[in-house]
């Protein structure tokens, strides 16, 4: 009976440790204070995007189907190396929607605005580059999806 006590003390020590190391890796993968900030999400893409009956649409599925909580929202030139930027000099209204791999159906990914409609970024560029927007889209996301397919910024 002992033996069974002390493997259940020895199990539970274990245990322990366990979580204090997770929470200690946790603490310290927490970021640097030489993170840059994240920009606000153009007023005038936005603007652009929730005006847009087929947008919406695009984000409540983004939402509903790929459970994308939150996008990037900036600015994209015309070289497939861009990055999302927060000048409009540098490009087109895009919105990226955040995913550490690119999306199993790449449409989903992110679109770029041409003016007067939005298309989606993987018939405008490969989808090694559309993969990698979507990755770094992590650290730029600053909006998220309503219910109804509306980008709302995400607040500081």
């Amino acid at each position: 009976m002992e033996s069974g006590t002390g493997r259940l003390l020895l199990a539970g020590g274990l245990a322990c440790l366990l979580a204090i190391l997770v929470a200690a890796i946790l603490l310290l993968a927490g970021g640097s204070d030489d993170e840059q900030p994240v920009s606000a999400a153009p007023a005038e893409c936005l603007r652009a995007w929730n005006e847009d009956e087929d947008a919406l649409s695009f984000a409540r599925h983004n939402a509903i189907i790929h459970k994308y909580d939150s996008a990037q929202v900036g600015y994209l030139g015309q070289d497939p190396a861009s990055k999302v930027s927060d000048s409009p000099a540098d490009g087109d209204c895009v919105v990226v929607f955040p995913r550490t791999a690119l999306d199993p159906e790449p449409i989903a990914a992110g679109q770029l605005y041409l003016g007067r409609l939005w298309a989606p970024l993987d018939s405008l560029m490969p989808l090694e580059e559309v993969a990698r927007l979507q990755s770094e889209a992590f650290g730029g996301a600053n909006a998220q999806p309503t219910a109804d397919g509306r980008l709302e910024p995400l607040a500081d």
